[in-house]
């Protein structure tokens, strides 16, 4: 037996036995071991990352690193850098395609890699990335069809491009303007869109608090959709931020329960305290081989040891009648009308342009006038 299958069959029949047979159930797990008996060397993540297909691979990776076979490592950096080398590589001029290679390095790549593991990277930043770099790849295979390069391309050429494709090609304005700073290409200009000033927000008024009420008291819902269904609709957390919840942001002391959003600790009113104590004893999940309640996560996910997916976590919400960011542009619509940005900024960890962009959207005037006030004494 190579050192490969070695590893995965001690992990495996370390296993609940009626899990692991009903995992084996399904075709798709006995071929992946089947490839695996045939890897050469030790056990890593290359030797996961050629199994398919993806999701099931995935999986398995999760039980293999839950259980310290497998070191762990940011998946959603690994699947950038994965996908990154297959879209740069469809560029076919090999000048341009060494450009878009340091402009996602070092625009991209980098700036992520510095902040993981402190800060893993999220599905949205995933996203963004993965949109802008495809609007950069329509460009380049566009242009040649004009007889133009990205060194000769001018800005009517540009404007042309923008005018015949769709809205997404917004999205190339970060490598244009960082070629033409390089030197790579003109100076030129893709406008950027602005974002509306007036965001969805819930046209009843008191829709917010009647799904807040159902929340806190419907012992039928899934604890998870409660408590991240409160965290949205009461201090106005994305699905993003409250997924990357550690357990070590919930303080039980003499004085209650406490939740750190921000810089300052957020005291938590029954029964909201005692619903995120019954959350920490479900940090096992929702899989059946590899269970594990030995990781940081507050919200577990269908992976052992990973946290539950935002994707995921929206699409459970609303199911329940809860959309998560309408829910949190109400909530914050709220908050900002009664507090100034600073103490958004404190109790719920936003930045403080954003705080202040939301305080003045919804018309609290309590900055204004505190910056009055300062000019006048002076």
């Amino acid at each position: 037996m190579s050192r490969t299958a070695q590893a995965v069959f001690d992990v495996l029949t370390a296993d609940d036995p009626k899990a692991v047979l009903k995992w084996l159930d399904s075709r798709t797990p006995r071929a992946m071991l089947t490839d695996l008996a045939d890897a050469v060397g030790p056990l890593s993540h290359d030797t996961i990352d050629q199994l398919r297909p993806v999701k099931a691979a995935a999986r398995l990776r999760a039980i293999l690193v839950a259980r310290g076979a497998l070191p762990a490592r940011d998946e959603h950096l690994a699947a950038l850098e994965r996908w990154l080398d297959l879209a740069i590589a469809s560029v076919a001029d090999a000048g341009e395609r060494q450009v878009l290679r340091r402009f996602a390095t070092w625009h991209y790549l980098r700036r992520l890699r510095q902040r993981s593991p402190a800060e893993p990277v999220t599905y949205g930043q995933v996203t963004a990335v993965r949109g802008d770099i495809q609007a950069v790849v329509r460009l380049l295979a566009w242009l040649p069809t004009e007889g133009r390069t990205l060194a000769t391309a001018r800005q009517s050429d540009l404007d042309a491009w923008m005018a015949s494709g769709p809205s997404s090609n917004r999205h190339a304005h970060n490598f244009v303007a960082w070629a033409g700073r390089r030197g790579h290409a003109h100076r030129l200009d893709v406008p950027v869109r602005t974002n509306p000033t007036t965001r969805r927000v819930f046209p009843e008024t008191d829709r917010r608090w009647t799904i807040i009420r159902r929340l806190l008291h419907d012992d039928s819902i899934d604890i998870v959709d409660r408590v991240s269904g409160l965290l949205i609709l009461l201090y106005g957390q994305p699905a993003s931020r409250i997924v990357a919840l550690r357990t070590d942001a919930v303080s039980i002391g003499s004085q209650g329960t406490q939740l750190s959003l921000g810089l300052t600790p957020l005291d938590l009113p029954p029964p909201l305290d005692d619903l995120i104590r019954q959350l920490l004893t479900r940090r096992h999940g929702f899989t059946a081989v590899g269970r594990t309640t030995d990781h940081p996560w507050l919200f577990a996910g269908g992976s052992p040891g990973r946290p539950l997916s935002a994707g995921r976590l929206v699409a459970r919400l609303l199911h329940l009648g809860l959309p998560a960011r309408v829910g949190r542009n109400t909530a914050l619509m709220d908050l900002a009308r009664q507090l100034p940005a600073p103490v958004l900024c404190q109790l719920l960890g936003l930045r403080i342009t954003a705080a202040t962009a939301w305080t003045q959207e919804a018309g609290n005037t309590r900055p204004a006038y505190a910056a009055s006030l300062a000019r006048h004494r002076r």
